[in-house]
């Protein structure tokens, strides 16, 4: 006996035209996309810092990797780091507007963002407790001593370099944070006079570096994967979802399921592929002009946290055994230029070429 469940019938017949939709609307937010990076330079890195674009790739026929950063629209504003020449942990680097990075247990070297030569500083860090967490806000470069000593570090070319000298570095006591935070810091950033701590555990806390005024933010869910934020508030992942919370004065700030407000965005591209535009657990997001730019379920979507709307701004091409192409690892640099990588492969660390879409009217 054959049982018919109502409407399945009408689901598959109807499955082809769903598709078609898909695919003509990927085809539509294609026109707004460009290549940035062919498929051959293989990048494995784009990132951004203030109007640059950061990216690692390796160009033939040499195939040897490099740094490179350029501002959109300008290229002779690009440059190739000469000291990045194959330097495969590239999970060392911080990148700000003025000045890139490379923090490592021991050592931290900091290199002029103009400069593919030039070393500005560097710096010994053993004698205080070695730390690899470091941040960076426009000439600053912050890292980390202990759970309780924040360095702010200036780099001129005569830096200190042995242990002793290291002492005239200016130094911003945490202290005032009572005995929060105790499990030790995981990771932090810093812009402007805001730092961002998340403790080992997930708990998370705002420092104002002018007053040294803490506040533990009382997430609802401990930070156990990617943690990105600006002035207005943070975006963190947990092992289940994402959560957004809003900076206030409250409190309690609002802790809000990021899955949920996208839930409520008004996205709908038709009833088989209802959820694409849903969070896709990997931690790849972007804040930008008040927007969280993420990669969904297929493809690489914008919430706008004053609209509370989501738009699409990328769809994959293909999926499952049959995926073509998934664009990954969204950077928007400040002048409202989205970078991708694409690949065909189902996680974060694809190697592939790179797109780029200009989100200044994507995003009104």
């Amino acid at each position: 006996m054959r049982i018919a469940i109502p409407g399945l019938l009408g689901l598959v017949a109807c499955t082809p035209i769903y598709d078609a939709q898909f695919n003509d609307r990927a085809n539509e937010l294609e026109a707004f996309r460009t290549e940035f990076q062919p498929e051959d330079n293989k990048t494995s890195l784009i990132t951004s810092g203030g109007d640059r674009v950061f990216w690692v790739d390796k160009v033939p026929p040499q195939g040897t990797q490099f740094l490179r950063s350029m501002i959109p629209g300008d290229p002779a504003s690009q440059v190739e780091y000469e000291w990045s020449k194959d330097k495969f942990d590239t999970e060392d680097y911080h990148f700000g507007e003025q000045l890139i990075g490379d923090c490592d247990f021991g050592t931290s070297l900091a290199y002029e963002v103009t400069d593919g030569n030039e070393v500005s500083g560097k710096i010994a860090q053993t004698s205080r407790g070695a730390s690899q967490l470091c941040a960076i806000d426009g000439r600053i470069v912050y890292f980390v001593i202990g759970s309780s000593t924040l360095v702010k570090w200036n780099p001129p070319a005569e830096v200190p370099v042995t242990p002793d000298q290291m002492q005239v570095i200016p130094f911003i006591d945490l202290a005032v944070k009572p005995t929060e935070i105790v499990n030790g810091i995981a990771g932090f950033g810093v812009t402007g006079n805001l730092a961002l701590f998340a403790e080992q555990g997930g708990n998370l806390y705002t420092v104002d570096l002018s007053t040294k005024v803490s506040k533990w933010l009382k997430n609802d869910e401990p930070a156990t994967g990617s943690v990105v934020f600006d002035e207005q508030g943070v975006l963190y992942t947990t092992s289940t979802s994402a959560r957004y919370i809003e900076f206030t004065d409250a409190e309690d700030p609002p802790d809000t399921s990021f899955d949920d407000m996208v839930r409520d965005g008004g996205y709908h591209l038709n009833f088989k592929l209802a959820d694409i535009q849903q969070p896709a657990g990997n931690g790849e997001f972007a804040l930008h002009d008040r927007h969280v730019v993420y990669r969904g379920e297929r493809g690489i979507f914008a919430y706008g946290l004053d609209t509370h709307n989501v738009i699409d701004l990328l769809l994959d091409r293909g999926e499952g055994i049959d995926l073509e192409l998934a664009y990954h690892s969204p950077a928007v640099t400040k002048g409202g230029q989205l970078f991708v990588i694409g690949g065909n492969s189902f996680g974060i660390g694809v190697i592939g070429p790179a797109y780029q879409v200009d989100l200044r009217e994507r995003l009104r």
